[in-house]
């Protein structure tokens, strides 16, 4: 199965009810499956092998190690900060 960005048009609620529906699929059929995404939400799913394309090349990591997990991170952790980083 090959999705291209499943989430992109769901919430926060929406992005988890497709993680439980790819997992549970992947788990039901045996089904490999590929997909692109900048969800850290999706890149948790249990099992999941997480490769990052960068200008050198494509590296597995961890989805905790990712640009779109600290920057998330960061955010929900300081929103003030970050805010006034992008509007001052």
């Amino acid at each position: 199965l090959l999705l291209d960005e499943p989430t992109s048009a769901c919430d926060a609620r929406g992005t988890q009810v497709m993680m439980s529906l790819i997992k549970d699929y992947r788990d039901r059929t045996g089904c490999s499956v590929i997909l692109s995404t900048h969800a850290p939400i999706l890149m948790a799913i249990p099992g999941a092998e997480v490769w990052e394309l960068t200008d050198g090349g494509m590296a597995r990591v961890d989805y905790r190690d990712t640009e779109h997990y600290t920057v998330l991170r960061e955010f929900l952790n300081r929103p003030e900060k970050m805010l006034s980083y992008l509007f001052d």
